[in-house]
């Protein structure tokens, strides 16, 4: 249940206090305010996994008010947000992380993710391809882009991502993401014997064969 997170949670509140009132330095009462983070965000997903996602967002509000730069209570914080269908709230929440972390990859999938479900195609297509430079394995995104791509005409373009992706990877021939990907480009292109052979390597794959 909670009440153990709940009373670890009320145990490090007296720390802080504890810290504050004795003007510790910056290390301990930064350790201090990461340890409050960390236990407001448990507590958070003890929530979400009770289907009570009001309080779990009041919990991850918790943490970053003890830790405003922790990284895994915004990014928990920004799904339970697009889960629930609050898309500016979760925008603002990811980009909030951006600012603290410009090259976080699930802030960069969700805000894309989000630009494309708001019908924000140049954007979101913007925003696979930066992501795409940084993370060229990420084959979410990159079968994503394969979609926006057909619909704006230039499948010309995916053959880049295509190759960025087998040569950032020396096992990349080995993934179903990839093969999925080729798959979605071959069908695209009107090549239906490489879309047949793609998608067979990557139907047994418990992620990518369906």
């Amino acid at each position: 249940g909670a009440e153990p997170i709940m009373r670890a949670k009320k145990l490090q509140r007296a720390v802080l206090e504890k810290l504050r009132g004795e003007m510790e330095g910056p290390e301990a009462m930064a350790s201090a305010k990461g340890t409050m983070a960390r236990i407001c965000s448990e507590l958070a997903r003890f929530y979400e996994e009770a289907k009570d996602d009001d309080k779990a967002i009041k919990c991850y509000a918790e943490a970053l008010r003890a830790d405003e730069v922790n990284e895994d209570a915004m990014v928990a914080a920004a799904r339970v947000h697009l889960r629930r269908g609050h898309h500016d709230e979760c925008m603002t929440q990811c980009e909030t992380l951006l600012r603290v972390n410009a090259a976080h990859e699930a802030a960069l999938m969700m805000l894309a993710d989000l630009l494309f479900l708001q019908q924000q195609y140049d954007d979101a297509t913007e925003k696979y391809e930066a992501l795409l430079l940084t993370t060229p394995n990420n084959y979410a995104a990159l079968a994503k882009l394969i979609g926006l791509l057909r619909r704006a005409g230039k499948l010309e373009e995916v053959s880049a991502f295509l190759s960025l992706a087998e040569h950032s990877n020396p096992r990349a021939e080995s993934h179903a993401g990839l093969h999925h990907c080729k798959g979605l480009f071959f069908r695209a292109t009107n090549d239906v014997h490489n879309a047949v052979k793609h998608f067979n390597l990557a139907r047994r794959d418990g992620q990518w064969g369906a």
